[in-house]
């Protein structure tokens, strides 16, 4: 008898434990807003027009329930993928949206995303995965570790850098650029990662467009009279 109230002591003490969640203060930084120095713009993902052929994947084989979603949220004016419509996220999340399939050149190598986001800071967030790398915003993510707790794990994100907090102006959508030249000549897909632990949610991630597009159209061949003449000379 004895052992068995030892142990409720210790499930309750670690219960009461595991409830006081350290609150980790938000910080100072604020995301630059930086739009991509487009010349080209390739793809024109606008989430306003439609779900624009974007799917959602599991990104964490261990779990993680889904929550992306595309349609009408009271905050926006148009419709848009968000991590829960018209509400928080939940607890233990994580699945990722995935674009379609393109190849990146010279006219693919820059990506503009028009988003706003909320997170439990440090211990939820979400990145953008590309074949395998999670890439960074030009300003950076201002986290580098998420959910680095050994007490809460966020499914699909834990341990890896993105973005978390919330330094935004309430549902006010900003623009990030992110370089995918480091892929260039690859077939890729963009994989925007969400994950939550088991406590504590805030609004999310909604996006409401990607742009795709490059420092340089990709050469074109000419098409001349002449130049289709000299091929049969």
């Amino acid at each position: 008898m004895k052992t068995v109230l030892t142990t409720l002591c210790i499930l309750a003490v670690a219960t009461m434990a595991l409830a006081e969640k350290p609150v980790i203060p938000s910080g100072d930084w604020t995301p630059a807003r930086i739009a991509c120095p487009f010349e080209v713009v390739t793809y024109d993902w606008d989430f306003a027009q439609g779900d624009q052929g974007f799917t959602t994947s599991v990104c964490d084989d261990t779990g993680g329930a889904p929550v992306w979603a595309h349609g009408t949220d009271a905050n926006f004016p148009a419709t848009v993928w968000g991590t829960v419509l018209n509400g928080d996220y939940i607890s233990d999340a994580g699945e990722a949206l995935v674009s379609p399939e393109f190849m990146v050149d010279t006219s693919t190598n820059l990506v503009q995303v028009t988003h706003f986001f909320e997170f439990e800071n440090s211990y939820d967030g979400g990145n953008l995965m590309v074949n395998g790398t999670v890439v960074a915003p030009m300003d950076g993510y201002n986290d580098d570790e998420l959910s680095d707790s050994v007490n809460y794990y966020a499914f699909c994100v834990d341990g890896q850098p993105g973005l978390t907090d919330d330094p935004l102006v309430p549902y006010e959508m900003i623009t990030s650029c992110f370089d995918l030249s480091a892929f260039e000549g690859e077939t890729v897909s963009l994989e925007f990662q969400f994950g939550s632990d088991s406590s504590v949610t805030y609004l999310g991630w909604y996006l409401g467009g990607v742009k795709v597009g490059g420092t340089e159209p990709v050469g074109t061949t000419d098409a001349s009279w002449d130049a289709m003449k000299a091929l049969y000379r």
